[in-house]
């Protein structure tokens, strides 16, 4: 296997390969906590009356928020596997025998 030499684009490539992989793992975070805090936090809070009742509405905020950021993560999976492969290939242009 004989490697081809990184130029200046597959650097500019794999710069945006992590841009994506930092938004994936940003954004699945952000999908996560907004499903536990709309799912756990907040009822927990509430049931146990050291939250007013009235912040039980803000779970209609927190599950629209984790939706869209889950969709996020997934968009920015899909780039960044697919610019893994681009960049992966054009650095080694044929599989390892």
């Amino acid at each position: 296997m004989d490697p081809q030499v990184v130029t200046a684009e597959h650097w500019a490539a794999i710069s945006r390969l992590l841009i994506y992989l930092f938004l994936f793992t940003g954004l699945g975070l952000t999908s996560a906590l907004g499903f536990l805090l709309g799912h756990a936090v907040i009822p927990s809070l509430v049931a146990s009356r050291d939250a007013p009742p009235a912040l039980a509405s803000l779970r209609l905020l927190a599950y629209p928020i984790a939706a869209a950021a889950l969709l996020l993560t997934l968009y920015a999976l899909v780039r960044a596997l697919g610019l893994a492969a681009d960049v992966a290939q054009r650095i080694y242009p044929r599989l390892w025998i």
